[in-house]
């Protein structure tokens, strides 16, 4: 079985996507949440959400992205100046998929 998938390529929407660099992938079609959440504890829920602006430069449609993330879970709304690590299990899981969502990726992958 050894070299049985040695070949090939991955396409996603039409583009070869084989051997970009993680920063490319993320930078342009991927996001993962992972299963451990990983948030920035000590930061403001607002500040783990402005991560994405460093990733992707887009400041311009952070605002947009913000409201979306806010629509769909408000409890980080309410929270968004409290620091992420003190939210509870699934507020910190909501944060997680939250950022992921602020990428506006074309794959979400959820662990």
């Amino acid at each position: 079985m050894v070299g049985i998938f040695s070949t090939g390529a991955v396409l996603l929407r039409g583009k070869n996507i084989t051997g970009l660099a993680t920063t490319a992938l993320v930078r342009e079609w991927l996001s993962l949440v992972p299963e451990s959440r990983k948030i920035f504890g000590s930061m403001l829920v607002l500040k783990n959400l402005e991560m994405d602006a460093f990733i992707k430069d887009n400041k311009g449609s952070f605002s947009e992205s913000l409201e979306n993330v806010f629509a769909l879970f408000p409890r980080l709304q309410e929270r968004n100046n409290q620091k992420a690590g003190t939210l509870s299990t699934g507020e910190q899981q909501m944060l997680s998929i939250g950022w992921a969502l602020m990428l506006k990726s074309v794959l979400l992958l959820l662990d």
